[in-house]
């Protein structure tokens, strides 16, 4: 297998993962949808990827978990005890860390 295609294979991976949580980012917007993410165990998807590699994935993650913790009291208890807070706390963090690094080595050059 070649380089490029080796490359390919991450890509795709990458696209899939945006392509996903994009897609119930949107999906979380409207109400009747809301029960059947629950259902599918989207909570438990989307935790992961609040850590992903990819910041806009991480951010994408969060808007949905946010606007599925907004429908309703279970759902927002559901983000509590998911230990989902703590993973998104360590996420801002993590990018706000990153960005002080970055702005810090341009402005050494």
């Amino acid at each position: 297998m070649s380089q490029r295609q080796v490359l390919q294979v991450f890509e795709q991976y990458q696209k899939a993962r945006t392509q996903f949580v994009q897609t119930v980012a949107d999906l979380a917007t409207r109400p009747q949808n809301i029960e059947t993410l629950q259902n599918a165990g989207v909570m438990s998807l989307l935790r992961p990827l609040l850590l992903d590699a990819v910041p806009t994935i991480q951010q994408t993650a969060a808007l949905a978990l946010g606007r599925l913790a907004n429908y309703n009291d279970d759902l927002a208890e559901a983000v509590v005890k998911g230990d989902i807070l703590p993973q998104l706390v360590y996420s801002l963090a993590e990018q706000n860390v990153r960005a002080f690094l970055v702005e810090t080595l341009r402005l050494d050059r």
